[in-house]
Order: structure tokens, then C-alpha cells, then sequence
């Protein structure tokens, strides 16, 4: 394959991944496309600039050491940390688009609010401590969908039964803590508990996030709920 193909395959790629990146829906096909192209930028960089000692060995790099994150055992880490970047991540959130399936700042729903906000936290650790085991957290709750009654169901044991209660507004807020989060009993919708009474969801109604204070008339706070709790924050 002669340099002008190599180079028109390469900036596709690099399309291809910036897209993939920013499109707000996490789905399968769409996570598929994202590591594809990531994967042929670094191959189509690597054949192109093999002769180039500083970008060769810059490649190399940036390759070999994002593998060591994921294959190196990691270590225990703090999770205070990683929840106070959760909650932190939770409220950065405020005012974002209402999308279905979205998980990102450009559009996001109810599940993947939360989800986001622990995929960044946990991965915001790793890189600090240069442990892969937050990382690999962090990997693990990218690829695998959550839907709101995946987590009241305690999908993949990442997620704990609290209590339930008859609404958000009259859990027993001795029994929770910051970080966890009200399923509905039909499963259809999720919020987050910042604390001091305060709850973030993405509003399906509202067409964006936003922050209840308890006691609120919203629906979504007065009506059937089991509280939730990530395993990690036990």
C-alpha cells in the first residue's frame, strides 16, 4: 500500500475516532467503532512514521503504556477519593442536555448521569496513583451497559440494596450517604444523592440535569424507590 492510501486511511481513522468520542450514545456498535479506530490510528501512525525515530518512539510509547494500565496488577486504592471525584463529576453535570442513551456533556439520560461520573472518577484515579485497578473499574463499567433496572437488579455485583422506601421523600436519611442512588421499583429511572438532602437526575421532562431539593413535588421524587449503593463505596 503506497504513503498516499496509508495517509487518506489514516486521517479516516482519526475522523472516525474524534466522532466516535464525541457522539453522547454509549452502545455497543458505537464503543466497537471507537476502539477500532483508535486502534488503526496507532497501526496506520506506527507504518507511516516507522522511519521517524521521535513520533516511532512516541507511538510506542503512548501503546505500551496505556497496556501496561490494563495488563499490570493493580493495587487497593482510596475510595473516598474516587467518591468525592463521583460527586464532584455528578454536579459538573448540571444543565446538560436530556439524551437517551447519551453518557457524555453533549447529551446524557438518567443511568448514564451516574455512569459517567464513575467512569471518569475511577479513571481520574488511576492516572494519579498510576494504578491500573481504578482503571480497569473504569473499563469494565464503559463497556458494560447499565440500564437503571440493571442496577436495582445489582448487575455484575457493582451495585448494593440500601432500603427502599415510598418516595425520595421519605427515605431515612440516616440510612444513606453521598454517592448513592434512588432506582424507581418499575426500574425506568435513577437518581444520584449528593447529600444534604439534595438528588441529581437527568429529567427526562426537563430535557436536561438537574439538582431537587427534599422536599420536592417532582414525580420522579414521589414515587416507589430502592436505594442503591456502589459496591466500592460500601
Amino acid at each position: 500500500m503506497n504513503t498516499k492510501w496509508l495517509k487518506i486511511l489514516l486521517t479516516v481513522s482519526i475522523i472516525t475516532l474524534i466522532i466516535s468520542y464525541f457522539i453522547p450514545i454509549n452502545s455497543f456498535i458505537f464503543r466497537s467503532i471507537f476502539l477500532a479506530s483508535l486502534i488503526s490510528t496507532f497501526i496506520f501512525l506506527l507504518i507511516l512514521f516507522w522511519n521517524k525515530f521521535i513520533i516511532r518512539n512516541l507511538v510506542l510509547t503512548l501503546i505500551l503504556s496505556n497496556l501496561a494500565m490494563v495488563i499490570i496488577p493493580g493495587k487497593r486504592f482510596n475510595t473516598d477519593n474516587v467518591k468525592n471525584a463521583y460527586l464532584a463529576n455528578l454536579k459538573n453535570f448540571e444543565g446538560s442536555t436530556y439524551v437517551w442513551g447519551g453518557e457524555n456533556k453533549i447529551g446524557i439520560d438518567c443511568s448514564g448521569l451516574l455512569r459517567a461520573s464513575y467512569i471518569k472518577a475511577m479513571w481520574s484515579e488511576g492516572i494519579k496513583t498510576l494504578n491500573s485497578t481504578p482503571i480497569k473499574h473504569g473499563i469494565s463499567q464503559w463497556w458494560h451497559d447499565r440500564t437503571a433496572k440493571m442496577m436495582k437488579k445489582e448487575y455484575r455485583g457493582e451495585t448494593k440494596r440500601i432500603t427502599s422506601a415510598k418516595s425520595i421523600n421519605e427515605v431515612d436519611y440516616n440510612l444513606i450517604q453521598p454517592g448513592d442512588m434512588a432506582v424507581t421499583k418499575n426500574g425506568i429511572h435513577v437518581l444520584a444523592f449528593l447529600g444534604d438532602k439534595k438528588w441529581i437526575q437527568a429529567h427526562p421532562s426537563e430535557g436536561e440535569v438537574v439538582i431537587n431539593h427534599v422536599p420536592s413535588a417532582d414525580p420522579w421524587l414521589n414515587t416507589p424507590v430502592e436505594i442503591m449503593r456502589w459496591t466500592i463505596f460500601q
